[in-house]
């Protein structure tokens, strides 16, 4: 996103030692005006037009120029410094829904906005009390930061309003305030079902902190309530190993009537992985289910838990029918998010799964294999060609090959994948050159796909590292990232590209997770990378936050080349964002400071 314009000097390309570096004759960053009144900007926005969006007239300004706040998050927040102007918003707009915004938007400023954070807790007694929940949910935004503030929070679990109760317990998750474990505790008794759903959410906000009371919260994923239920199941996922040791009780959401608690559950068994093994004999049961979701929810939690003692049972989904079901129709209608394939169909589910249980998984490829035929669904076809990509199944690589001409999209995305997959067992150079020819296919998904999998090729990828390098000037920025990772994964024939990954650290590259991936990539490029340590150091001052932060772990791999610049590194331990600070700390200890 948008970088500092303060500095008045213009910006050149630092050029040293190694006999390869003065062949770059031009500077990679284009030459600066010096500006009489360098303007602090952040994704091309100035303090001077947020505040003129917040003071407007027509309330759908304000609420889009609140909106553009929050999506600014901290970043923008310390680079234009406008967090008065928005708590002023909060004081003086005589709209609730306006100022619930402004707190909203408050509350996306993280840390942030912990300076001011005694103003924003005035507002806890504001007579509009859904005001004062949007203050205290402001206030849990602010996270570690606001922790000091939690004795006033806590008091709010006694007030007579249930709403202010499980504002207050969300904020006390927020914040991260583990030392009051007994007063979460006891809240899991509140006679208000939406407030003990605060309470269950609030223990798993705590992560591991939240441990000693996973026992506690263990016997709230059979409660009646729906809300309760998917809090439960997502707070034992957050905590962690105490969180496994009731995978049994979990297991039984596998079946679970709502589709968003099936698929809560499936993930607790993916974070879990073999750690979720007290479940695999109650997932195991589910399979003979009658109800096709069920079975498919069970079958990749089987798959995640790596239970490959079960790969048989699995298997046995394979010859399911799939039957149109309700979710279809209700996501059609908009009541609810369309269930992904693999949790709809059965067929899809096991050949996933089996492809997580090893070799005993891999053993029922052919099968696999043979459900992919001219009349296969795209949708149902995708997750059976990445299924055969991940079992290694090199007998089927052909077939998969020639899925890249298939015209669906997600069918020719799945093939790359595949056979990015297949590359790790045995390269085929027809297929890398299959996958080079789909780095111009019309689908940008495609595109990203066949970049990773040549990505993958160690062998025979790096020989088109031009053809992955001319993806950098992609319109798209996910396939550009992809690219990027790809040339890092080439190695030394990918170092030799390291001035076209420099370009893509700067401003005008564009998305801000393209540069990230960039800075990474630099970063392990050895002396080539090492070489840009100037350049990366001007990144220091870039507005947003996560390319400080890696600028700061690139520099800490630079060694001598970025050494010279710790007077400069050390000012980022002053970083008004938690982690820039924790990344510059480490990068001075790197480098010897």
């Amino acid at each position: 996103k948008a970088q500092h314009c303060s500095s008045p000097h213009p910006i050149q390309l630092s050029v040293a030692k190694a006999s390869w570096r003065p062949a770059m004759a031009l500077s990679l960053r284009y030459k600066q005006e010096p500006s009489p009144v360098p303007v602090p900007a952040f994704d091309g926005a100035t303090k001077e037009f947020i505040v003129a969006g917040l003071q407007s007239a027509t309330q759908e300004v304000v609420f889009g120029t609140l909106k553009q706040v929050g999506e600014y998050g901290p970043s923008g927040a310390a680079t234009l410094g406008y967090l008065p102007d928005v708590l002023k918003v909060v004081e003086d707009d005589t709209n609730p829904e306006v100022r619930i915004a402004a707190l909203a938007a408050i509350g996306e400023m993280r840390e942030v906005a912990a300076e001011e954070v005694e103003r924003v807790m005035g507002f806890f007694e504001d007579e509009d009390t859904a005001v004062a929940c949007a203050a205290m949910d402001a206030v849990g935004g602010m996270g570690a930061a606001a922790v000091e503030q939690a004795p006033e929070i806590v008091a709010f679990l006694q007030d007579d309003a249930p709403e202010l109760r499980a504002a207050a317990l969300r904020a006390l998750g927020g914040i991260k305030a583990w030392m009051y474990g007994d007063e979460l505790k006891k809240a899991l008794e509140d006679p208000e079902v939406g407030v003990v759903g605060a309470a269950v959410a609030a223990i798993g906000e705590l992560g591991e902190d939240g441990q000693l009371l996973a026992g506690d919260i263990a016997g709230f994923v059979g409660h009646p309530n729906r809300g309760v239920r998917l809090a439960a199941v997502e707070a034992l996922t957050r905590i962690g190993d105490a969180g496994e040791r009731h995978a049994e009780r979990v297991a039984a959401l596998l079946a679970d009537d709502d589709n968003a608690i099936r698929e809560a559950t499936v993930g607790y068994f993916e974070a879990a992985g073999k750690g979720a093994k007290r479940g695999v004999e109650a997932a195991s049961k589910l399979l003979t289910s009658g109800n096709g979701r069920v079975q498919a929810a069970a079958a990749l939690a089987l798959g995640n838990a790596k239970a490959e003692a079960h790969a048989k049972d699995v298997a046995k989904l394979l010859t399911v029918e799939y039957k149109e079901d309700t979710s279809v129709a209700l996501s059609a209608a908009g009541v609810e998010r369309k269930l992904p394939a693999v949790l709809r169909r059965p067929a899809c589910a096991a050949a996933i799964a089996l492809a997580m249980m090893g070799d005993e998984g891999a053993a029922f490829a052919g099968e696999v294999d043979q459900l992919l035929t001219e009349d296969t669904a795209p949708e149902a076809a995708g997750p059976l060609i990445r299924a055969l990509g991940s079992m290694g199944a090199v007998s089927c690589e052909a077939k998969i090959r020639g899925m890249l001409e298939d015209t669906s999209g997600p069918i020719r995305e799945a093939a790359c994948f595949a056979l990015g997959e297949l590359a790790k067992v045995a390269e085929d150079p027809d297929s890398v050159q299959a996958l080079v020819r789909r780095l111009k296919d019309c689908s940008a998904l495609v595109r990203q796909a066949a970049v990773t999998a040549l990505g993958k090729c160690k062998a025979q990828g790096p020989a088109f590292a031009g053809e992955v390098v001319k993806l950098f000037g992609d319109k798209v920025g996910y396939v550009k990232t992809a690219a990027v990772k790809a040339i890092g994964a080439f190695g030394r024939q990918g170092q030799m590209h390291a001035t076209q990954v420099a370009r893509l650290t700067f401003q005008a590259a564009g998305e801000t997770v393209t540069r990230v991936a960039a800075l990474e990539v630099l970063g392990d490029m050895g002396d080539r990378g090492s070489a840009f340590a100037e350049d990366v150091v001007a990144l220091l001052e870039d507005a947003e936050g996560s390319v400080r932060e890696a600028a700061l772990k690139a520099l800490s791999k630079m060694g001598q080349d970025a050494a010279p610049f710790l007077s400069v590194i050390a000012k980022a331990c002053v970083d008004p964002l938690d982690v820039v600070r924790a990344a510059a700390d480490e990068c001075t200890t790197a480098l010897g400071a």
